[in-house]
């Protein structure tokens, strides 16, 4: 043991009983609107540890009370964040699980069975692209570059075959359904 071990600070050595902790913690959810994700597959004794140590890390019951349109806060940003993104999308950030108490996976594939969200594989996809991509490829083709997005799709319209543009917006992007427009609207972007 080195002289600076000393300053380290301790694990407690108190055991916990995962079982009676995690009982703790769901009879407190249970009485919430809807219950949240619990992250039971990614190391549950590491998730209730933290909870342990930080009880204010416990999602509020604010999100998880659905708003009148029976969406959650977390599905309207998830709503908000995933419009645009590849419908291969498999990283999400972690608030969405930790603050807002959702899979964003599961909601994804929710949201789109309820008509929020709609795959879009047409070359419209392609406006989502930013400039520097879509002149990049016009580059790459020794093409002019676009000044605008449209300007730069225009370009390719005319210059591309329609096999080449169906390989650029396949597989497809998460896009907005007029329902999901709505919500948006209407709680997000007051």
């Amino acid at each position: 043991m080195g002289m600076f071990d000393l300053f380290k600070k301790k694990e407690s050595l108190v055991a916990i009983d995962y079982q009676k902790e995690l009982a703790k913690i769901i009879s407190v959810y249970e009485k919430y609107p809807v219950f949240p994700y619990i992250p039971y597959e990614e190391g549950i004794e590491e998730w209730i540890k933290e909870m342990v140590k930080h009880p204010d890390l416990m999602i509020g019951e604010e999100y998880l009370t659905p708003n009148e349109d029976g969406l959650l806060q977390g599905e309207l940003k998830l709503l908000e964040w995933i419009k645009g993104c590849s419908c291969q999308v498999t990283e999400f950030p972690a608030y969405f699980e930790r603050t807002y108490g959702i899979n964003p996976v599961t909601k994804t594939e929710e949201l789109l069975v309820d008509d929020y969200l709609d795959i879009d594989e047409s070359i419209n996809n392609l406006f989502y692209w930013p400039l520097t991509e879509l002149n990049e490829l016009l580059e790459e083709h020794h093409l002019l570059p676009g000044n605008s997005i449209a300007e730069a799709i225009s370009v390719i319209k005319l210059n591309f075959s329609e096999e080449f543009i169906d390989d650029l917006t396949h597989p497809g992007i998460y896009v907005l359904m007029p329902k999901g427009q709505e919500m948006l609207a209407k709680y997000v972007l007051q």
